[in-house]
């Protein structure tokens, strides 16, 4: 440290800076240059070193010692914390460029697939009786079913009991729910075979394509179409039950706010997982038998889910691709269309036939559906007969539980059926008699003018 000499007329402090201090000084140096001052020169002639005080020692390790964080500083006014984050941002940014670039493929992949796919019919099975060889039964199944074989195969002899024809097989091919490339197709084939006569039978929500099938035929060709049976299935959006519009509703919004999503993997499998959750959510006696019984029924699903989704062109005929086509296309409105078409045209009724579960159905509410068809029929002029049946509520193996009851129950309904079918015939038969008396007697008659 420095002391003041008495001797000097400079007024030098008797203590300097520890910056100072820890400089190598030298007597023989002409000047020292102060960090705080003007660097101005100042003689060191008769300046003597003394030990540095123990005060001055401390100050002197205070002022050397890192200045602490403040309380209010972070993580990120480390230099080391900035690279961190940098890292897992890109990383981040890295995954979710590859994350949408995977979903838009398979989007893509899905639309392409769907553009490919067309629906058809497939013959099943002849007509019960060698007589109505000329007439057809159109069987179009529900949610989610490739074609409707199972379903024809299955209840095709049930159902000839009160209608009888041959037994076609709509094979939707993962197709959107459209009814017009599935008309084309059913129309050049009942050319090809020479069909007098129409009728068509659904299951579920393939009356929404079968009802539109039907009007099309009325409208459309001069085939007429005989007979509608609609087998639990629903009237419209307002006929499910409370927990099946809420999936709805969920679909609907998560198609409306992530950019395809009708067309992918991932959430039309999700999509499908949610409105089967009721396969792998029973209840059951305690905990432990809820988690043991669930979870190989959730896996269950699961694997009929990918059953479906492995067919060709993929499956459009999911719940994201459907929920629109109920309410656009609902099967109410098409019946009570088709009766005042065939009343304004004179055309041969259409007989609606309804036949609903005598047990609770999860899915649907299958008597309020079926008031609105009466009502819907009574609206077009149309014959209307309703019928119950054990065990046709939606569910694993709705058909293969029932065949007996159905077989009952079309036995029953053969008994209305074949005798309004028979009478509308008339009817038109008479009419078109009628029709072709009258074409012959103007014809006659101008014949007779020209003479």
């Amino acid at each position: 440290m420095l002391e003041k000499n008495p001797n000097l007329p400079l007024d030098i402090p008797r203590t300097v800076t520890p910056e100072l201090s820890r400089r190598p000084l030298d007597e023989n140096c002409d000047y020292v240059q102060f960090p705080f001052d003007l660097y101005a020169p100042l003689p060191l002639k008769g300046l003597k070193f003394v030990q540095p005080t123990e005060e001055a020692l401390q100050l002197e390790a205070l002022l050397d010692a890192p200045t602490p964080k403040s309380a209010e500083s972070t993580d990120e006014d480390d230099p080391d914390h900035y690279t961190k984050r940098d890292i897992i941002n890109q990383a981040l940014a890295v995954v979710g460029i590859l994350t949408a670039v995977m979903y838009g493929a398979d989007v893509a992949q899905n639309t392409a697939e769907e553009s490919k796919a067309e629906p058809s019919i497939e013959v099943v099975a002849h007509a019960l009786h060698p007589e109505n060889e000329d007439r057809v039964v159109i069987v179009d199944d529900g949610f989610n079913t490739y074609n409707a074989n199972y379903l024809s195969q299955t209840l095709g002899p049930s159902i000839q009991e009160a209608v009888d024809g041959q037994i076609w097989s709509v094979q939707s091919n993962n197709a959107t729910t459209s009814v017009d490339a599935l008309f084309d197709k059913a129309y050049d084939l009942a050319i090809s075979k020479d069909i007098t006569s129409i009728s068509v039978v659904t299951y579920s929500m393939g009356d929404v394509r079968g009802t539109g099938l039907a009007e099309k035929f009325v409208k459309e060709t001069d085939i007429p179409v005989e007979n509608i049976v609609i087998i639990s299935g629903p009237s419209g959006y307002d006929s499910l039950r409370e927990s099946r519009k809420d999936e709805m509703a969920w679909a609907q919004f998560i198609a409306s706010v992530i950019p395809g999503s009708s067309h992918s993997t991932f959430w039309r499998k999700v999509a499908e997982l949610w409105f089967y959750k009721d396969n792998f959510t029973r209840s059951e006696e305690n905990p432990w038998e809820f988690v043991t019984k669930n979870i190989p029924r959730f896996f269950k699903t699961l694997d009929g889910i990918n059953i479906r989704f492995k067919q060709p062109h993929t499956s459009n005929n999911s719940l994201l691709m459907q929920m629109a086509a109920l309410e656009n296309g609902k099967p109410t409105n098409r019946v009570e269309s088709i009766g005042k078409y065939q009343q304004e045209h004179n055309e041969q009724s259409s007989i609606i036939t309804y036949i609903s579960s005598s047990t609770y159905d999860a899915m649907l509410n299958d008597d309020f559906a079926r008031d609105k068809f009466e009502e819907a029929a009574d609206k077009g002029g149309l014959e209307f007969n309703s019928y119950e049946v054990d065990g046709v509520a939606h569910g694993d193996y709705y058909v293969k539980d029932a065949v007996a009851s159905f077989q009952d129950t079309f036995k029953q309904a053969s008994e209305d059926i074949i005798p309004q079918t028979l009478e509308a015939r008339a009817d038109r038969y008479l009419r078109e008699f009628e029709a072709y008396n009258l074409d012959t007697f103007m014809a006659d008659t101008d014949k007779d003018d020209q003479k």
